[in-house]
């Protein structure tokens, strides 16, 4: 919007719709005006949807899980009804609780320490790539390999088909790669159907031991009595790969960019690497990465005030949550001595609290720390930037251009 016809929220929240291109370019002040003037909203897109942008309002309803069921799609869009259902987070508690606590054990904090060299030596290695010639795309050059190669690390999946994998997750939520618009991307049901396949592969040929990998876990272990169904198995590694792709790869960048635009944080954290773990919470605070998931009213229901009828959608907006003022103190700021800073809501919160939290915490606070050591001088090409088209699902950054003083390769590899 140029300043002679600035954006107007109020004018965009008569027909609020998270999808629209004005929404990912303005997201603070259409929260902020729906905050201010009409905290649970009603908006017309998509056949109608609720919409929550106050913290507490929101903490009710993703902890009220018989009121707010997640069996009728946790997005809107929905996914086609051709995709599989994704396990835990498409079925409500108590089944769901099965499904999560058969994944627990690989996304522990203890267990994932022992995936932090891994990590580091990884981010070390893309950043070898590149070094030498003093630029680099920091989206696609380093936070896409390595939130990629992560997944398909820790599940066990063939890391040598990390961009086929991958790619149908990203361009699934709207967002179109200059740089490979020349190559084919599969589309979800042709990654679903390789995906399948080597479900099947391994189960018939495990390529790794069940306490190894999750997907030989999958495949071993019980519920109720019996192993997994086929259905089942797929359905959980369809979240892991929905979850471990774009998210932390938007947290990443808009991290890079925060900290190149505002060279002080970018300082302070050269000098004092112990802010790292307080800046990683404060960023997945203030990126917010995931704009928010629904439910479905199962009953009559009043929420902040507002009569919501059973069978209506409703947003749990968690980018506004993580901006409510009433928690969280000038909460456009970034602040990495923040002391509530851990109570936002980018994971979510209640039985579907994000299983990957401590994944984003560690790939984030690694290609920033690295970044900041190997590439300290870095400049934004702020001409070059291209968020991602579909922000109504990840706030997403596609492309994140950069120059540097070359370096030298630290010749170190992920194995």
């Amino acid at each position: 919007m140029s300043a002679n016809c600035p954006f107007d929220p109020k004018a965009f929240n008569r027909h609020f719709n998270h999808h629209a291109p004005e929404f990912g370019a303005n997201r603070e002040q259409i929260f902020d005006d729906l905050r201010e003037r009409c905290p649970v909203a009603r908006t017309d897109a998509f056949g109608g949807y609720v919409v929550l942008t106050r913290y507490e309002d929101i903490v009710r309803v993703a902890r009220d899980d018989a009121t707010f069921s997640s069996e009728a799609g946790i997005t809107v869009p929905g996914l086609p009804t051709t995709e599989m259902l994704r396990l835990p987070i498409g079925i409500d508690p108590p089944r769901s609780f099965k499904y999560r606590n058969v994944l627990m054990p690989f996304f522990r904090a203890s267990w994932l320490k022992k995936l932090e060299p891994w990590v580091n030596d990884f981010v070390d290695e893309r950043i070898d790539t590149f070094i030498e010639s003093g630029k680099a795309d920091l989206q696609s050059d380093l936070a896409h390999p390595l939130t990629a190669n992560f997944i398909m690390h820790m599940t066990g999946l063939p890391r040598e088909q990390w961009w086929e994998y991958s790619m149908s997750v990203i361009a699934s939520i709207g967002a179109v790669r200059s740089d490979i618009d020349d190559k084919w991307i599969p589309t979800r049901a042709e990654t679903t159907a390789l995906l399948s396949e080597e479900i099947e592969r391994q189960r018939q040929s495990p390529r790794w031991s069940a306490d190894e990998k999750v997907l030989p876990y999958l495949l071993q272990v019980e519920i109720d009595g019996r192993k997994l169904t086929h259905e089942e198995t797929l359905g959980i590694m369809e979240l892991l790969l929905d979850g471990g792709f774009d998210t932390t790869m938007a947290a990443i960048g808009h991290s890079l960019l925060f900290l190149y635009r505002n060279h002080a944080y970018r300082e302070q954290l050269i000098d004092q690497p112990g802010l790292m773990p307080g800046a990683v919470e404060e960023f997945l605070r203030w990126v917010t990465p995931q704009q928010g998931l629904f439910r479905t009213a199962t009953k009559d229901v009043e929420v902040g005030g507002v009569m919501i009828k059973a069978g209506e959608r409703v947003f749990l907006a968690w980018s506004a949550a993580n901006r409510d003022p009433q928690l969280f103190a000038l909460p456009h700021e970034v602040n990495f001595d923040r002391p509530n800073r851990s109570r936002h809501l980018s994971f979510g919160i209640g039985a579907h609290l994000c299983l990957g939290l401590n994944v984003a915490r560690l790939e984030l606070g690694s290609s920033l720390s690295k970044v900041l050591q190997r590439l300290p001088d870095y400049v934004v090409n702020e001409t070059g930037i291209v968020p991602a088209p579909g922000l109504g699902i990840v706030n997403g950054i596609d492309h994140l251009p950069v120059t540097f003083t070359p370096g030298k390769r630290s010749g170190i590899r992920a194995l």
